[in-house]
């Protein structure tokens, strides 16, 4: 089924007023984008949307052409799985060492995990860019702390 909406308009507030009146009829309603903060038009059975669907500001190549929608989840599964992957190592060098360095590697663990929820929070709260990435780097360099010691 096809709809064809006629609205004569001779200025430009009578063309703002028919675009609004369409999107009323046609039951969109306007959301922001909680990553890049730009304004979209989204039917209301859409309503859970956070992301938009435009091409996101992450300037990362990896995520380069994908929309908000579909890189803010993908790119915060990645920061889940080098949490999982910094647990394991935890983990598995608690299971080799003698119990004073177990000690001293429980409070590396403790560390970690307030840097960590503190900066997960943040970019809940507010997922930018700078945030995003700042979560990344944390993990990364997490990852090769560990790793080194």
């Amino acid at each position: 089924m096809t709809y064809r909406y006629d609205c004569p308009f001779n200025t430009i507030s009578e063309l703002v007023f028919a675009i609004l009146n369409y999107l009323v009829i046609f039951n969109y309603h306007f959301f922001q984008c909680q990553h890049c903060k730009r304004y979209s038009a989204i039917k209301r059975a859409q309503r859970g949307n956070k992301y938009c669907f435009r091409d996101n500001m992450i300037p990362l190549p990896e995520y380069k052409g994908m929309s908000c929608n579909k890189a803010i989840p993908k790119f915060l599964s990645s920061c889940y799985e080098k949490r999982r992957q910094i647990k394991d190592l935890f983990s598995s060098r608690k299971n080799t060492l003698k119990e004073e360095q177990i000690q001293k590697i429980k409070k590396q663990e403790n560390d970690f995990f307030t840097q960590y929820h503190n900066i997960k929070d943040k970019a809940k709260i507010n997922p930018s860019s700078e945030n995003l990435i700042a979560f990344r780097d944390l993990l990364d360099n997490w990852i090769k702390k560990i790793k080194s010691n």
